[in-house]
């Protein structure tokens, strides 16, 4: 699952087409529910595979929120829409700081926030720019 979400978001960026909101937000309104699922039934106790598993479902949901943030941004959306997006990437990328010991999260939750800030400077308002560079060197201070 982690292979195949990783390939869909490359297929997404590798053509500016298929980087409309329509698009991506129909993929992954279906891949988020199926990381949903999958963190439910693992935090269960039913199976989802060994060793570091479960991490790697936490910083894939960070992930997704995080790429469709940026995706917003890069599509000229809404200020509303990119920050409700990105306010769940950074939830989830705080959980996934906590499941596990890797980087993987803590790299989540910077790009995420420098590229909405690269993206969308001028979308956003004065203290939603702020609270992404604070976000950035909170992640870098943790």
């Amino acid at each position: 699952m982690l292979q195949e979400s990783n390939f869909r978001r490359a297929w997404l960026w590798a053509d500016e087409a298929r980087q409309s909101r329509r698009a991506t937000g129909i993929l992954f309104s279906i891949r988020r529910e199926a990381w949903s699922r999958r963190l439910w039934q693992r935090s269960s106790g039913a199976s989802c595979g060994q060793g570091n598993a479960r991490e790697n479902l936490f910083v894939e949901r960070a992930s997704i929120y995080g790429f469709l943030a940026v995706g917003h941004a890069k599509g000229g959306g809404s200020a509303n829409l990119i920050w409700s997006d990105y306010q769940a990437a950074r939830v989830a990328s705080r959980r996934a700081m906590n499941v596990g010991p890797s980087y993987f999260p803590f790299d989540v939750a910077l790009w995420t926030p420098a590229d909405i800030l690269q993206e969308a400077d001028e979308t956003l308002s004065p203290s939603q720019r702020a609270e992404l560079v604070a976000d950035v060197y909170a992640t870098l201070d943790r």
